[in-house]
């Protein structure tokens, strides 16, 4: 029988012109697997990202709700395995709000597992030859903000609700960025991003930081920002839909 997944990504934001994550997901296939996709872009804001998303989840009821967005500074796609009850922004949304230090649900939990099977997730985008590892921290600005409420809204139901991040673009990295899935010592070490994922866990401020302040110093200096293909990025997730057909998922760890 033929499922419903509700696949987002969003508008540009903090000056940029682009947005990685909506350009792959609007140029995705129909059908992908047993699931028919339905695509939305979703505004960077806090609040009204997860607003708009539960809009349109009422009106077309998804079995799986996927959501992806772009974390400038990362050469590997990420699925995030958590989200946290926190907005910390450095930078404001595109209504210019700009929350600090505040949770997103005053009576919510400090975090969320993601539904969608992370794990198999990982495994089919490298089966593809694209950098892939899982992320320990979505940060703490409009792209967290949307995974917890989702994941707040859903707990304890039957939909699956889950986030990926990907890297920039090479027009949005600039003449000096590094493609990940062209680089043979990232391909063939697995790693596109030069942390592990323990350090990442333990340098989670890091994370926190919104794009395009992880990669103004590089831009301005002149050096590599990672990036990928937009058709790496729609090949990783087309790979990505397919690993959520196979079979359910026990929190975000499998």
């Amino acid at each position: 029988m033929e499922k419903k997944l509700l696949i987002t990504g969003f508008e540009p934001f903090g000056g940029q012109t682009v947005n990685p994550s909506w350009e792959a997901v609007r140029r995705l296939p129909e059908v992908i697997s047993e699931f028919r996709l339905v695509k939305m872009e979703v505004p960077v804001l806090f609040g009204g990202a997860v607003r708009a998303v539960l809009k349109r989840a009422e009106e077309v009821r998804p079995d799986v709700i996927l959501c992806v967005g772009q974390a400038g500074g990362r050469s590997k796609v990420t699925p995030e395995v958590a989200a946290l009850n926190l907005r910390d922004a450095r930078i404001a949304d595109n209504a210019g709000f700009m929350p600090q230090g505040e949770p997103i649900e005053a009576n919510g939990p400090a975090a969320y597992f993601a539904t969608i099977p992370v794990r198999r997730i990982v495994d089919a985008v490298r089966e593809k030859g694209i950098p892939c590892e899982l992320s320990y921290s979505a940060g703490v600005y409009v792209c967290n903000d949307l995974l917890y409420g989702l994941l707040h809204h859903y707990e304890g139901t039957g939909v699956q609700v889950g986030f990926i991040h990907v890297p920039y673009l090479p027009e949005q990295a600039g003449a000096g960025g590094a493609d990940s899935r062209t680089s043979e010592e990232q391909a063939g070490a697995g790693t596109a991003d030069s942390r592990t994922s323990e350090e990442q866990a333990r340098a989670g401020a890091a994370d926190s930081r919104t794009s395009a302040q992880q990669d103004a110093p590089a831009v301005r200096e002149g050096r590599p920002v990672p990036c990928m293909s937009l058709e790496t990025i729609i090949e990783a997730l087309e790979g990505a839909v397919k690993a959520c057909s196979a079979g359910d998922s026990k929190g975000g760890l499998l």
